[in-house]
């Protein structure tokens, strides 16, 4: 939001954002700052990707007490020594998951992209394009980063912080360091800087742009016809020209940390700011932007803030850290008029209302340990009730594959999910305090008192006291697990086995499921049938 220079942006971030932009990377800035030092955490399962069997085919599951479990179906496959290893294979989605003492080892991907990750800490990540050519990053953060392509152009290789070159990283296509700080250019389209003990000297330039610092003494960023940034002897003089482009261009001017100010030619925006220290912001700072119907107020740095927006909507009252409400969106008048126009809770079944529903995000918190987080955007529509650390009620509606899921949980005695292709999971008790449904599934049965699930395609599943005993079942099939025992009966079969074939005996009998087998009986003993 360009406006949030009001009070806590308007004055000091044009200062810090002029080190940060060297990498476009504002919300990175302490990362930056530390040389680099990027921790490259993976994205997010794309399109929602499977991690386990899913839709409600016919299922076959195998387990051995806590330790293994396999679950297959058509076109997918799992498997899990717990916590040891784990795989899921998707052959429609050719996806395949992995997973090792997890979060220690994950990695995903298709025949097009691979990511996978070490603690977050070594993370790779491969892409494979249409004309055959590969792209590769290996990221040991924040030590070593090896790219490579199908030309070796594309090649890099950064070793922190001695020598090195990135490529296509911190939104630049080309960045090299030598000893860093001592040294370091990087460069994008038509622009190429240079930096001396960064970031304290810095030039550059190219197209309308150019920039120059000698810090604390002297620095200059300009974008011509854009603006003009300047600082003398910083932090302590800071003056800016912004907007020059836009009909009512806007100056800033602070003299930390005692007073500073920003206002439109107009007089239509003003913003001030008394006393302000980073972290902490303004002792007082108010403000207003009349083209927006925008005020902002805040007493004793971040004890009390007040904001209230038109365009956008943003609504903000906090009373630091009894409570705190924040809000940015569309206009209340339209999420009002789509609240009349439901016919039911929030979180019903009418996806007709959800498609319509216009776009915000909300979070408040009292105490701070009660904190109820809204989203509603055109992928997802979410309401979270978070009691720190003990108590979590989180609802999800994805948009694009029409799912609605409930998760709620109670440190440490249980955790309940559902979601309406009839799924239902339930445990205790649950030793991972905020929600890791992969966690759970790696290391979960080492503690588990109890488990229930109802499985999409109808399937159910009970287990206790560590899957000592456990049972798996439909309508046409029984399962039963108990201390290396099994019982197994299906239309077409019954079998009785002991540690998993070591000594077991089978009876087949006809069935239309399986036309081709014929009746008849097996003994089985170390695991071959005899």
């Amino acid at each position: 939001m360009s406006e949030r220079y009001l009070l806590y942006g308007g004055i000091m971030i044009p200062l810090i954002r002029q080190v940060l932009a060297d990498f476009r990377c504002r919300s990175a800035g302490l990362i930056v700052c530390a040389g680099l030092a990027t921790l490259t955490l993976p994205g997010t399962l794309n399109a929602r990707m499977p991690t386990r069997v899913e839709d409600q085919t016919p299922r076959e599951y195998w387990q051995f007490l806590f330790l293994y479990e396999s679950t297959s179906a058509p076109g997918q496959e799992e498997y899990i020594w717990h916590p040891f290893y784990g795989q899921y294979t998707n052959a429609e989605k050719a996806y395949e998951y992995r997973h090792s003492f997890y979060p220690l080892y994950y990695g995903h991907g298709t025949n097009y992209w691979h990511k996978w990750s070490v603690l977050y800490f070594l993370t790779g990540e491969d892409k494979y394009h249409a004309d055959t050519k590969e792209d590769s990053d290996l990221f040991l953060s924040p030590l070593f980063h090896i790219g490579s392509g199908d030309d070796s152009d594309e090649d890099y290789y950064s070793f922190f912080p001695f020598y090195g070159t990135m490529k296509a990283k911190f939104g630049w296509d080309e960045l090299n360091y030598t000893l860093w700080p001592l040294y370091m250019n990087w460069s994008g389209k038509n622009y190429k800087a240079h930096s001396i003990l960064w970031p304290l000297i810095m030039w550059g330039g190219g197209g309308r742009r150019s920039d120059f610092r000698i810090l604390p003494l002297y620095s200059k960023k300009e974008h011509r016809g854009k603006y003009v940034r300047r600082t003398f002897l910083w932090p302590f003089f800071q003056w800016s020209s912004e907007a020059l482009d836009k009909k009512d261009p806007r100056s800033m001017f602070f003299f930390f940390p005692v007073y500073g100010r920003k206002s439109s030619d107009s007089g239509s925006m003003a913003a001030n700011t008394i006393l302000w220290f980073p972290f902490l912001g303004g002792l007082f700072g108010w403000g207003h932007d009349d083209t927006r119907n925008a005020a902002e107020f805040n007493a004793l740095f971040f004890i009390y803030q007040y904001a209230s927006y038109d365009d956008p909507t943003i609504r903000k009252h906090i009373l630091f850290p009894f409570y705190g409400y924040y809000r940015f969106g569309a206009a209340l008048e339209k999420e009002e008029l789509a609240a009349e126009e439901s016919t039911g809770p929030e979180f019903d079944y009418d996806k007709t209302r959800r498609e319509a529903s216009p776009y915000y995000k909300s979070a408040e918190f009292i105490t701070p340990l009660y904190v109820n987080l809204k989203t509603n955007s055109i992928l997802v529509e979410s309401d979270y009730h978070v009691l720190i650390p003990f108590y979590w009620d989180m609802e999800r509606y994805h948009r694009r594959e029409r799912q609605y899921e409930h998760y709620n949980k109670l440190w440490p005695l249980y955790a309940w999910i559902k979601d309406d292709s009839g799924r239902r999971e339930f445990r205790s008790l649950v030793l991972w305090p905020m929600r890791s449904d992969q966690f759970e599934r790696s290391w979960g049965t080492l503690w588990s008192l109890f488990e229930w699930n109802v499985y999409a395609n109808g399937d159910q599943y009970i287990a206790t006291l560590w899957r000592l005993y456990s049972r798996y079942w439909n309508q046409d099939e029984e399962h039963h697990f108990l201390i290396g025992f099994e019982y197994h009966h299906a239309p077409d079969y019954w079998s009785v086995e002991f540690l998993g074939g070591l000594l077991g005996y089978r009876h087949d009998v006809p069935h239309a499921r399986n036309a081709l087998q014929e009746p008849g009986s097996t003994l089985k003993l170390l695991w071959f049938d005899i």
